[in-house]
């Protein structure tokens, strides 16, 4: 650091006139003198970002392997250290399918290229950066807030306070009537009369939004899925066991599940391949199941656990290895 030696005057108007005042000597910082950046915190940043970019480019691959033969799929591509999943949504219960099938996401809307708004879902997925996007939705969700008695919009998401809102586990919820001092909605649980604001509750087991539709066709097969006893009669109910299948029909990793959208399954058989621990301890906590109640045959690990009600048996091809809870370098 280096010492002005002279004095440095300052302009100072006084009575008589304007007058040049001396002050004290200062500090001046010269630019070598700065601290350089340390060639360790140089070098953490560089693997960090080639480590991000290993991850982007192998979840890129997986995630086309998976997808690519999806219809609502318009593309799957690298964008640096991210995967961009890009979709053509024509519900808005398929975009929820798709933000329930990346449970770490957050979604929003930003500004889109073409001017409008582009409906985004930021997270990770087996430790990569993705984004879930489509140009569709915003369109979709002005449809349904049209539709809606008394729509309000907390955290980017459309409710209808008109109605009971049903919540992840399947319980209801009703509008007190009354705001919070943010202009939040407070709702009520319908079983327990306890009384909580909208977005805590989303954010602790779920809201479901609303989508103008009939919740019917929100959980219903495609046709030739269906296993109706008459054709020409009622179609039956979807057992538990449909539904859930249903719903793990679009979870990534999912190499096969038994039953799907078989009416009066009781239980299902999901078998998976994971490819990270992270990957193998992400579905035992779907189905609640404690790493002391797996079973290792060669390289397959197997357990059962439940969801929603319904027996669930685990398999993980390649899986023995994977030990929860453990280090992986995958």
């Amino acid at each position: 650091m280096i010492l002005a030696q002279g004095l440095v005057s300052r302009l100072m108007r006084t009575g008589v006139g304007a007058a040049l005042l001396p002050v004290a000597p200062i500090a001046i910082k010269t630019p070598a003198e700065e601290p350089p950046q340390s060639a360790t915190t140089l070098e953490a940043e560089a693997v960090a970002w080639d480590t991000a970019l290993i991850k982007a480019e192998r979840g890129t691959a997986a995630l086309t392997d998976w997808y690519s033969n999806r219809d609502d799929v318009t593309s799957i591509s690298q964008d640096r250290d991210r995967v961009v999943i890009t979709l053509d949504i024509t519900s808005l219960s398929q975009w929820f399918r798709w933000l329930q099938t990346f449970p770490d996401v957050t979604d929003r809307y930003i500004a889109g290229e073409d001017g409008g708004l582009l409906a985004v879902a930021d997270g990770t997925w087996n430790g990569a950066q993705i984004r879930l996007q489509s140009t569709t939705v915003a369109e979709l969700v002005t449809q349904a807030a049209d539709t809606a008695r008394h729509p309000v919009w907390v955290n980017h998401r459309l409710y209808d306070l008109s109605e009971q809102l049903v919540d992840a586990t399947g319980g209801t919820w009703e509008h007190t009537g009354e705001w919070a001092h943010d202009g939040t909605p407070l709702i009520a649980d319908a079983d327990t009369g306890a009384v909580a604001r909208l977005d805590d509750v989303a954010r602790g087991v779920g809201i479901r939004s609303y989508t103008g539709e009939q919740p019917a066709t929100d959980e219903q097969p495609p046709a030739d899925e269906r296993d109706d006893t008459d054709a020409d009669g009622p179609a039956q109910e979807m057992s538990p066991a449909g539904e859930l299948a249903l719903r793990l029909g679009n979870m990534p990793r999912a190499a096969g599940i038994d039953g799907f959208a078989v009416m009066g399954q009781a239980a299902l058989k999901v078998t998976v391949r994971p490819q990270t621990t992270e990957a193998w301890s992400w579905w035992l906590d779907a189905f609640g199941i404690q790493p002391d109640r797996i079973t290792y045959d060669d390289t397959t690990a197997s357990a059962t656990g439940t969801r929603d009600g319904v027996t669930v048996a685990l398999i993980g091809l390649d899986a023995a290895g994977l030990i929860p809870g453990g280090d992986d370098d995958a």
